[in-house]
């Protein structure tokens, strides 16, 4: 059984304990360090915003242009007859009928053309080619010759017709289109009397190679000066494209506006002749649509063929009330001792605030301290800072720089803060992680579907994205962090393909 003596004497040894520790902290905190450390920690970080300036890089967009043989062919077919009629006269035949006489020739054929065909033709031109019937009749000239029937003596040919068209562009955007024609086993001669021979294929050479020819420029005709310099302006115009990001209430759009354009020159493949336009243009992700305005075009640079690559940068948010809510799931409600030269002590946070500090952000933590003593357990708010920086690998969040601004009760407090510093600063540390692969993933999905869904005339194909994590402003209502976005990009005028 403890005496009445004993007693006192523990009740004494724990004032006097009491004592030496309030008077161990009363002389720390008179000292000069901790008053100016005090000084630092008297007030909560004040609230201020940043703004982020928007990166507004320069893309390379390589539109291509395709105009498949079926879809000329198509054309050609629709603009070419299916028949035509010639006649003329020729030089002089001769023929024996018991003298020599030489006499003036004449003929009329009517030509009936096969499907029209196109194919790649020497020196990057295409081939159109049709094969041809001919029939027809011709002789000699003169009443005479009628009378004697040797004015229309029929005669049957075939040939394959063919026109190489090669197509350019001229600086102000009009076609530039040359046709080369030839024709192949083109044989008929009418034999007028025994052993006089008309040759038929030099009469009818002439109108055949002029049908040809016009059908060369009928088919090249699909690219007249309207319709390219109409296509072009589809490409030369500032557009806006409807954007949605991951939790982001707000309309976005995706504005471009072209800067400068090139022609590659016309190739010709297999199936298709082709032509790049390389579209330099500035690409933004704004909260304001900007006004659709179709420009002069500009005359066009040479520029080779290269895949096209799209630059964005784009603003992704995170709220400080998801934010806070995070750091709360992280840190609110699970206590956790720690030691101090006082002892063991017991920290719990309730609640957690997150806003923007300058550059910074500032997290308030209201807790609830434990002292070895019981009387001196104290609640109030610990408000810290950190710099919010991105991982390494472009991937997260997290925050470094972490510091003390105050906390609210009393020196002993502020005392304890000190002490604990480490402490602190490693478990926000390790709860201030944010990994947004998830949202970036989604950040892409976005962007890609929304940029091909709203292109309007112009079907852009994206090629492998990535969307990595560039700069971070605490902006008033929220984190903003710049995603840098790239991408192959390919852009299609509808219809062309």
């Amino acid at each position: 059984m403890v005496s009445v003596g004993t007693r006192r004497s523990a009740v004494l040894a724990c004032l006097l304990l009491l004592a030496l520790i309030l008077l161990g902290i009363g002389v720390v905190a008179r000292s000069g360090w901790f008053q100016s450390l005090d000084r630092n920690l008297s007030e909560p970080p004040p609230r201020a915003s940043s703004q982020l300036e928007p990166q507004v890089p320069v893309s390379q967009l390589a539109v291509n242009v395709t105009l498949p043989f079926e879809h000329l062919a198509q054309t050609a077919e629709a603009a070419t007859p299916r028949t035509y009629a010639g006649s003329g006269t020729g030089p002089d035949a001769c023929a024996s009928i018991g003298v020599r006489v030489c006499v003036g020739t004449r003929y009329d054929f009517n030509a009936t053309r096969g499907p029209v065909r196109f194919a790649a033709g020497p020196g990057n031109s295409i081939r159109i080619s049709m094969p041809l019937q001919v029939t027809g009749n011709g002789g000699l000239r003169g009443s005479g010759a009628r009378l004697l029937h040797m004015d229309a003596k029929r005669f049957d040919a075939s040939t394959d017709a063919r026109a190489d068209v090669t197509l350019n562009l001229q600086p102000n955007w009009c076609p530039r289109v040359q046709v080369s024609v030839d024709f192949t086993n083109l044989d008929a001669r009418i034999e007028i009397v025994k052993d006089a021979w008309i040759g038929v294929s030099q009469l009818i050479a002439g109108s055949v190679r002029e049908q040809v020819h016009k059908m060369g420029e009928r088919a090249a005709s699909v690219l007249t000066c309207e319709s390219v310099r109409k296509a072009v302006q589809e490409v030369w115009t500032t557009r806006s494209v409807p954007l949605v990001l991951p939790e982001d209430p707000r309309p976005l759009y995706v504005n471009v506006e072209p800067l400068s354009i090139g022609f590659s020159g016309v190739t010709v493949s297999s199936s298709a002749a082709k032509f790049l336009l390389g579209l330099a243009v500035r690409a933004s992700v704004s909260d304001t649509a900007m006004v659709a305005e179709k420009r002069p075009l500009p005359a066009w640079n040479a520029v080779s063929e290269r895949p096209g690559a799209l630059q964005l940068a784009v603003p992704l948010r995170i709220s400080y009330e998801g934010l806070a809510a995070h750091l709360e799931t992280t840190l609110a409600g699970k206590p956790y001792s720690l030691r101090s030269p006082l002892g063991a002590t017991t920290v719990t946070v309730d609640k957690v605030t997150v806003y923007p500090a300058g550059e910074r952000i500032a997290v308030g933590a209201h807790i609830k301290a434990v002292l070895p003593v019981h009387v001196l357990a104290t609640r109030g708010w610990l408000y810290l800072t950190a710099r919010p920086v991105v991982s390494p690998d472009g991937r997260a969040v997290h925050l470094a720089d972490i510091g003390y601004s105050r906390i609210l009760d009393s020196t002993l407090a502020r005392f304890l803060t000190v002490l604990l510093d480490g402490e602190i600063r490693e478990r926000l540390a390790a709860a201030g992680q944010l990994d947004l692969t998830e949202r970036i993933a989604k950040a892409k999905e976005l962007l890609k579907s929304g940029l091909a869904k709203h292109s309007g005339p112009l079907s852009v194909e994206l090629g492998e994205e990535d969307l990595r994590l560039g700069r971070i402003v605490p902006g008033r209502d929220d984190l903003f962090v710049e995603g840098l976005f790239t991408s192959g990009a390919e852009v299609v005028l509808v219809g062309t393909r």
